[in-house]
């Protein structure tokens, strides 16, 4: 493998860790903010998208919609340009 392929796989992986990361750390807190909510361990699906909604549409939220949203399409960038570098 190139030194460029090997940069351009490590960048992705960094993405990907970033992103997983996020992602992970919003369901843990979402799910722990539902429990509290409720007062259940394994709250409902209605609970559970009453969570969602609070995220998706509360203001002490954006900065981490925004940030996971920016991770999130770095990612399907990296995927496109992954996609038009191996095209033969």
């Amino acid at each position: 493998m190139s030194v460029s392929g090997i940069v351009f796989l490590s960048l992705g992986g960094l993405i990907f860790a970033a992103w997983a990361f996020q992602m992970f750390a919003l369901l843990f807190a979402m799910r722990r903010r539902v429990a509290a909510r409720t007062g259940r361990m394994f709250p409902g699906v209605g609970d559970s998208l009453a969570g969602w909604r609070e995220f998706l549409t509360a203001p002490e939220h954006r900065v981490t919609r925004r940030r996971l949203g920016l991770t999130t399409l770095a990612l399907f960038a990296w995927i496109a340009l992954n996609a038009l570098a191996l095209r033969p």
